[in-house]
């Protein structure tokens, strides 16, 4: 599968770093969109994408100013178009008002990246976990084999995870919350995903949309 994922910050990518390892494993394309980050945070970033599996780009926009991002909406649409994702993971919608910012601006351009002769639309749309935990997970993948990966991603990040006075916060952190979540699905380690149901408001409707027998509703 072709996946893409869209963050606020370098080590956000972190959180689903079990899903887009266990892609690269089976095979399939990773590209994460990264919206701030200076020059060493970036190299952090990178890094961290080279240890999971995948391929990083830094928008470089200062943190609390995502909003002015809007002016690469249509740079975000050809590049949803060009990758071609079969899945979008997006940056949780929760207290952070640049998490809150990268949602809003990549599921628009998701949106609009599915209308005209030359659209696609994405089939599935995530929203990862971050430290404001997810109520109802609507998926819980299981990642135990992919788990030190996420210890690797993050230790990649330096800047955030040495020196710091909250010590081993982060690493804490994934360890427990991998547990709880693998625990609710019988796993070791698990990793928890909201899934947005995307409003489609183009002039067609794929393939994938239609059903031929009642029971293909829940496929």
């Amino acid at each position: 599968m072709n996946i893409i994922a869209f963050v606020a910050h370098p080590d956000d990518e972190v959180n689903c770093a079990g899903l887009l390892h266990k892609n690269f494993l089976e095979g399939g394309r990773n590209f994460v969109i990264c919206f701030t980050g200076n020059k060493k945070r970036a190299a952090e970033f990178k890094k961290s994408c080279d240890i999971i599996g995948a391929r990083g780009v830094v928008l470089g926009i200062p943190e609390f100013e995502i909003k002015q991002a809007q002016k690469l909406h249509k740079n975000l649409i050809e590049t949803i178009r060009d990758f071609k994702p079969d899945i979008a993971v997006l940056q949780a919608n929760d207290y952070h008002p640049d998490h809150k910012a990268v949602f809003q601006i990549s599921l628009n351009a998701l949106e609009f990246a599915s209308h005209g002769k030359n659209g696609w639309l994405t089939k599935k749309i995530l929203e990862l976990e971050t430290s404001a935990m997810i109520t109802y997970p609507d998926i819980i993948l299981d990642v135990t084999e992919e788990h030190s990966i996420k210890f690797r991603a993050l230790e990649a990040h330096k800047t955030q995870v040495e020196g710091k006075s909250f010590g081993n916060y982060y690493f804490d952190y994934i360890e427990h919350k991998g547990r709880l979540r693998g625990s609710m699905i019988g796993a070791k380690y698990g990793e928890a995903y909201k899934l947005h149901t995307q409003t489609i408001k183009g002039n067609f409707y794929p393939h994938f949309c239609g059903c031929n027998k009642a029971c293909d509703i829940i496929k």
